[in-house]
């Protein structure tokens, strides 16, 4: 295995799969490869305004806690999620950013899905 590709590996990031129905950008953030709650966490949440109409960044912060059974975010993380949420085309297209504490970023997903209702 390559050096770059074992020191990509390590890296923490976000991995998901395009998912049906609601709950497309929760999915990013439920997906880890390693576990968010070793590092603080800040979340980072932007609502394009043609998604103005998905759930604020406490009812996704909730739902990721609820689905978690604890709070993985901090104001004060170490790191930072970034999650936007915007419409491309009629379709919904949500993108995850693990940024660490020096501004690098360390991996990010993107997914669309061709369901225009984010409830």
């Amino acid at each position: 295995m390559s050096k770059w590709l074992r020191a990509r590996r390590s890296r923490p990031g976000v991995s998901c799969v395009a998912p049906f129905g609601s709950g497309l950008l929760l999915a990013c953030l439920l997906v880890p490869r390693l576990s968010w709650g070793q590092v603080p966490t800040r979340l980072v949440y932007v609502r394009s305004p043609a998604a103005s109409d998905c759930p604020e960044q406490s009812a996704l912060e909730a739902a990721v806690a609820t689905r978690l059974g604890y709070d993985p975010f901090s104001p004060w993380g170490d790191q930072t999620i970034i999650a936007t949420i915007s419409r491309s085309m009629g379709s919904l297209v949500a993108r995850a950013e693990l940024v660490d504490h020096g501004g690098i970023e360390q991996g990010s997903r993107q997914v669309q899905t061709g369901l225009s209702d984010c409830g």
